[in-house]
């Protein structure tokens, strides 16, 4: 599995007029990698995941999965926002079965129950399946739509901040619950998640992607993050790899994350 993104430029209409969210970018993704990517707030990072994830339309440039053009959503990626969009009159279990059978409609009615039970009991959520999202914490929430995101049984997941509304400790613990569902328990391939956290993006990616700000909305930088796998969050901070791009992210982060190749060019 490959995903290749080419050239992809994005443009919004605004009252005030123009406005350019994403100019040239180029990524390829590798089958089994995990990239995050970070950067300060408009640069791009959930406009880019959404053109992956078929809910946006690119101006220029492509999106290929497997060498098939993306042009809209489909059950090959899956995507977990911010903010859960659980539906509410269902049970947790029914969040989670509804999704992985309307997305598989080729699987038996046992396939999709034993897929809806697998990632409840792999997330903690069996003995709450029964409640209605109203019940049950943020966390749980959050934990619901990752289940539902992987009994989907996609090749690419896209995060969207998926716990950055979360307490650290309530977060700590469902990074930790991704990592091992990714590497372990699904057929989930390759992972891209926006992130605002440095030390979110170390402890869970291959690699790191640093978006520009506007006006020139690009990939700056593309950061390996060479930490063996399985990690111990607890231990990065003594790593001299996670020093290392640790202080190369606070250096992008901290100054005007522009291309200069790029502002010399326009200017």
């Amino acid at each position: 599995m490959s995903l290749e993104i080419k050239g992809v430029r994005k443009t919004f209409r605004t009252k005030s007029g123009a406005q350019e969210v994403l100019r040239g970018v180029d990524l390829d993704v590798a089958h089994g990698e995990f990239i995050s990517i970070i950067g300060h707030s408009g640069c791009g990072k959930s406009t880019l995941l959404n053109v992956v994830g078929g809910l946006v339309q690119q101006d220029a440039g492509s999106v290929t999965l497997d060498g098939e053009a993306v042009a809209g959503p489909g059950p090959d990626r899956a995507i977990v926002f911010q903010h859960y969009s659980l539906l509410p009159w269902m049970s947790v279990y029914d969040n989670v079965r509804e999704a992985a059978l309307s997305s598989r409609p080729d699987r038996t009615r046992a396939e999709t129950d034993e897929v809806t039970e697998r990632y409840l009991r792999s997330t903690g959520l069996w003995a709450h399946r029964h409640k209605k999202p109203a019940e049950i914490s943020g966390g749980m929430k959050q934990r619901t739509a990752v289940a539902r995101a992987f009994a989907v049984g996609p090749k690419v997941l896209l995060l969207d901040e998926p716990f950055g509304a979360l307490d650290a400790l309530t977060r700590a613990h469902l990074q930790g619950q991704l990592v091992e569902l990714w590497s372990s328990e699904s057929d989930t391939e390759t992972v891209l998640m926006v992130t605002h956290g440095i030390d979110e993006a170390i402890f869970l990616a291959d690699r790191i992607v640093v978006m520009a700000n506007p006006p020139l909305p690009s990939v700056a930088e593309v950061i390996d993050v060479d930490i063996p796998r399985p990690r111990v969050k607890s231990d990065l901070p003594a790593h001299p790899e996670y020093r290392r791009v640790h202080e190369r992210l606070v250096h992008l982060l901290q100054h005007e994350l522009v291309i200069p190749e790029q502002v010399a060019a326009v200017a």
